[in-house]
């Protein structure tokens, strides 16, 4: 049986967690967030973009830059 990839429509949940530059997880989540690709959502499009064509067990990695505001680091 082939597994399906992950394409506009499909929900997709997953679980992350975000580390600092030095390897130290500052925020990670254990229960699954789900939302439908490429739908109206507030997932970063660089994570969906990395989602896209993967499939069931897979893993992603990414890197983000902090962006700093007035009120502080985003």
């Amino acid at each position: 049986m082939t597994a399906t990839m992950v394409s506009d429509g499909n929900v997709v949940s997953f679980t992350y967690s975000i580390q600092d530059e030095s390897g130290e997880v500052v925020e990670q989540s254990d229960l699954p967030i789900s939302y439908v690709h490429g739908g109206k959502h507030d997932l970063f499009e660089k994570i969906e973009q990395a989602l896209d064509s993967c499939v069931v067990g897979d893993s992603i990695q990414g890197g983000f830059r902090a962006i700093r505001c007035k009120s502080g680091l985003y």
